[in-house]
């Protein structure tokens, strides 16, 4: 459970902001307060991320994203950058963004309100997917689900007396 207890940050924690990187994905969930900063410490630029998903409106998970979307602004990033969140707090989103001027015109901030379950499609056909949640207000879940795969046992290669390329040509 990611944000458990984010509320409160302590000396040792931070409020949410947590970053799944796959293939050429690079999703960030629920950037709370500092979610700049520890993406520096973390040795990730915000221009890398591809989606950001926020799991609800209360202030922890989401006060920080403001800040991205303006960084990534400063930064004349010209890649657009796609934010997914509960329908119901759309307006929360429409405040956020518009709490200063950041310079929107240079910046394609795509918004999308999700209800219910979702799929996403991400690299190589792993997909997240939404799912609703009981909480105080309206919440969703992220899961992401890897792609059906194949697995080599190298046991089995071995014995089978399949080595070297052969094993990248299987």
């Amino acid at each position: 459970m990611l944000g458990t207890s984010a509320q409160l940050p302590t000396r040792t924690r931070n409020h949410n902001g947590h970053v799944v990187r796959w293939g050429r994905e690079l999703v960030l969930f629920d950037p709370g307060e500092g979610t700049q900063r520890q993406l520096i410490h973390a040795g990730i630029s915000v221009a890398q991320l591809t989606r950001i998903c926020i799991t609800h409106a209360h202030g922890d998970p989401c006060r920080g994203l403001a800040g991205v979307v303006q960084r990534r602004s400063l930064d004349h990033d010209p890649a657009p950058i796609d934010v997914y969140f509960p329908t119901s707090m759309g307006h929360h989103v429409e405040a956020a963004l518009g709490a200063s001027a950041w310079g929107r015109s240079r910046l394609e901030v795509r918004l999308h309100p999700v209800d219910g379950a979702t799929r996403l499609v991400l690299d190589h056909g792993t997909q997240l997917i939404s799912h609703p949640l009981d909480h105080t207000i309206d919440t969703v879940g992220w899961r992401v689900e890897e792609a059906p795969a194949r697995h080599l046992l190298p046991e089995r290669l071995t014995a089978a007396g399949v080595e070297g390329a052969a094993v990248g040509r299987l």
